[in-house]
């Protein structure tokens, strides 16, 4: 359904979350997060420490001061291990499932973190108005294999995927349907694609990429056919597509 007329994204992304009531997490704010500590009772989780993630964006262009201070480090620990035997009452991710490495299991330990009749809300972005808008959607069968394969990173193709396929885009000019996606010339080559494929293969560390890629209508696909399946936890309270 389209979103009502006049809301702005923070009152999407709430929805029926009363932050005057609620206790909730946000995970991956970074300096813009959609529910500041004054305006609610609000705990903020990333997957490293905020010192950590001061230093990975340095030199990004942008104040890295203004990172917000992350209360749950969730670089080895699911966020509700990282609770313990806490609940809240909401969890908010904004472009975050598309960088989990397995879903399936990472949305299932978000319903552990909440507390009977909790709220997920997701923003996810829309792969044809992005730099992914050449790369073909996730199926559920990907995120089945992810969830039955307890996969914990990337995959190589995932990694290789992501920058063979990237593509820069004129973000005005894609919101304006001016461009055709499928004439979009690729901005990364081959060569890098292998070599950041190797670097994650031999790295220890996460490697940062999007290992999901969604349009509204996919996404809800997936969701469907996991629900089927018995691993999509939660009840469809609202959706809005990209306006």
């Amino acid at each position: 359904m389209p979103p009502e007329q006049g809301k702005s994204r923070q009152e999407r992304l709430l929805g029926a979350i009363q932050l005057a009531t609620m206790e909730g997490v946000e995970i991956g704010p970074l300096a813009s997060p959609i529910v500041t500590r004054d305006a609610g009772r609000i705990l903020y989780a990333d997957h490293a420490s905020t010192e950590v993630l001061r230093r990975k964006y340095e030199g990004h262009g942008w104040d890295t001061a203004t990172i917000v201070d992350v209360d749950l480090d969730l670089s080895s620990r699911t966020l509700s291990g990282a609770l313990g035997d806490r609940r809240v009452d909401f969890v908010l991710a904004s472009h975050v499932i598309e960088h989990v490495p397995d879903p399936v299991s990472w949305l299932g330990d978000l319903r552990q973190a909440l507390r009977p009749g909790g709220i997920i809300s997701l923003a996810i972005p829309d792969k044809r108005f992005c730099f992914d808008a050449k790369r073909p959607v996730s199926t559920p069968g990907e995120l089945v294999d992810a969830f039955l394969s307890r996969r914990t990173g990337p995959t190589v193709k995932q990694v290789f995927d992501f920058w063979a396929c990237y593509c820069q885009v004129d973000t005005q000019a894609m919101w304006n349907r001016d461009i055709d996606a499928e004439s979009l010339p690729y901005s990364g080559t081959l060569e890098n694609a292998l070599q950041k494929s190797r670097e994650a293969l031999a790295s220890t560390s996460y490697t940062d990429v999007h290992c999901w890629v969604f349009t509204p209508s996919s996404f809800l696909e997936a969701a469907a056919a996991l629900a089927e399946l018995g691993m999509f936890p939660f009840q469809l309270a609202d959706f809005a597509s990209t306006p």
